[in-house]
């Protein structure tokens, strides 16, 4: 009998994101977003703000899941999102399989939690393959042609996963 297949047999179901807000914010006030180089340099990055009544920190604990995001325009589909993996982030924290365990977190009860998620660069060049094809879209988020979509993906190394429900992120809100 093989598992093939059955990564979300066992991957817990979120399906309540719902957008908050969005900020412009400086890279250096968020020392909790890994920059590699010697000097963090003065970096605008979008802050996006959703909430749900799930607690992250407590799948990524139970699953040992690592937590990414995909951000797309919601036109494009999620096909075509932004590249790179943006981390999920929690009161400062990289929501990791490690993360409850470095800073516990009480966040019990049905209130909804908020999180956060950074895209780095406001303005990005298309990036083309070898053979032409675009890997990457070019986009620019201080003017943009319409609004944004994201969604929480979880995984381990044992192959079990979930992918969040879609939620927007208004043109206006950009």
């Amino acid at each position: 009998m093989t598992l093939t297949g059955c990564g979300t047999l066992f991957a817990p179901r979120i399906d309540d994101l719902a957008f908050v807000s969005a900020s412009v914010v400086n890279i250096l006030d968020h020392s909790e977003i890994p920059w590699l180089g010697r000097e963090r340099p003065s970096l605008k990055l979008l802050e996006i703000t959703f909430e749900s009544q799930a607690n992250l920190i407590a799948v990524a604990a139970d699953h040992e899941f690592n937590m990414t995001s995909e951000i797309f325009y919601c036109g494009d589909g999620p096909a075509k999102y932004m590249g790179g993996y943006f981390s999920v982030y929690h009161k400062g924290a990289i929501i990791t399989p490690s993360t409850q365990t470095r800073n516990p977190l009480k966040m019990e009860g049905q209130q909804k939690h908020s999180y956060q998620i950074y895209i780095k660069y406001i303005q990005q060049h298309a990036d083309i393959s070898a053979s032409g094809e675009t890997i990457t879209p070019k986009y620019d988020l201080s003017q943009p042609t319409e609004g944004l979509c994201a969604r929480i993906h979880g995984g381990n190394m044992l192959g079990t996963y979930f992918d969040s429900n879609i939620f927007t992120i208004p043109k206006t809100a950009l």
